[in-house]
């Protein structure tokens, strides 16, 4: 097995480790969330974070509006955090009333949480209503937006759901069940590794994110037209004292490819492909949006 050294350009290890990327500046954002449960607290605060002074938070659900402030208020006494940023806005009603969806500010959203009704004993149902609502969503942008529309990440509770949520053009989603049992086993596993949960999940240390290759200065050694390999890759963030965790799948039916198995095999790189990347917090205020997250940023308190 070769080495990182040996299978990278000599030219991509000579740059200086001093190119440290700045953080983005978060942004003002419009995030609607459509449902509710006892998820919603933890998300709040890690939203507030995120988000630039002036961002609106629309919450769509059944759950009667005054409980819904109750809880919020209470959420963010329990974590000894204010949601400064946010203007919270509610509204009540059924989450697959079509009308009332199209009621909702989806076309200038910058990204749609749905989350999954815990109260209902099948989570099969729970999933395929989290999913209807999200296919639903999809066609009313469809008809009101020329161009990009903001990202849809619905909330599964069953593993099996994932076929369905692929077949339905739904790549992002978050498994929250799936994700605490999937970290337990990890550590169960590996012990070593609970430092490095530590880090993201409760120290905020080091936190997960998107980014384009073009940003990390050292990149400007590859030869994209020849096709670049995961090892070049990670040498070039490297530079920039960040980790690849995995980048843009070349198979359509798969949204990421993380820890490639074949890291020294050349593929090409089209301009919409993306980078999973581990990185330290700056911790100055600045962040980065959540729209750039997607998917790999997950809420597991």
């Amino acid at each position: 097995m070769r080495t990182l050294e040996e299978s990278v350009n000599p030219r991509l290890l000579s740059c200086e480790k001093l190119q440290g990327l700045k953080p983005l500046p978060p942004e003002q954002q419009t995030v609607i969330i459509v449902g509710w449960n006892e998820m919603i607290g933890a998300m709040l605060v890690e939203l507030d974070k995120t988000v630039r002074a002036g961002s609106t938070l629309v919450i769509h659900s059944p759950v009667d509006k005054k409980l819904r402030e109750e809880f919020i208020i209470k959420a963010q006494k329990r974590r000894r955090h204010n949601c400064d940023n946010l203007t919270i806005r509610h509204s009540e009603g059924a989450l697959g009333a079509r009308f009332l969806l199209e009621e909702l500010p989806f076309a200038q959203a910058d990204t749609i949480l749905v989350l999954a009704d815990k109260e209902v004993d099948d989570t099969n149902a729970a999933d395929a209503q989290t999913l209807a609502v999200s296919v639903q969503i999809q066609d009313i942008l469809r008809k009101r937006t020329d161009g990009v529309s903001p990202m849809i990440i619905p909330q599964l509770l069953e593993a099996d759901s994932e076929d369905l949520a692929r077949k339905s053009g739904i790549l992002d989603y978050m498994l929250t069940d799936q994700l605490v049992a999937r970290i337990t086993a990890c550590v169960a596993e590996v012990p070593q590794l609970s430092c490095i949960i530590d880090c993201i999940v409760k120290e905020r240390s080091s936190r997960l994110c998107i980014r384009e290759l073009k940003d990390y200065p050292a990149a400007t050694a590859l030869d994209l037209e020849q096709g670049i390999t995961f090892d070049e890759v990670s040498a070039a963030v490297a530079c920039a004292n960040e980790v690849a965790l995995g980048w843009s799948s070349s198979d359509p039916d798969e949204a990421w490819e993380m820890n490639p198995k074949e890291r020294g095999q050349k593929r090409s790189w089209p301009e919409d492909a993306r980078l999973v990347m581990l990185r330290k917090v700056e911790h100055s205020g600045l962040s980065t949006p959540i729209s750039s997250v997607n998917a790999t940023k997950f809420w597991v308190n």
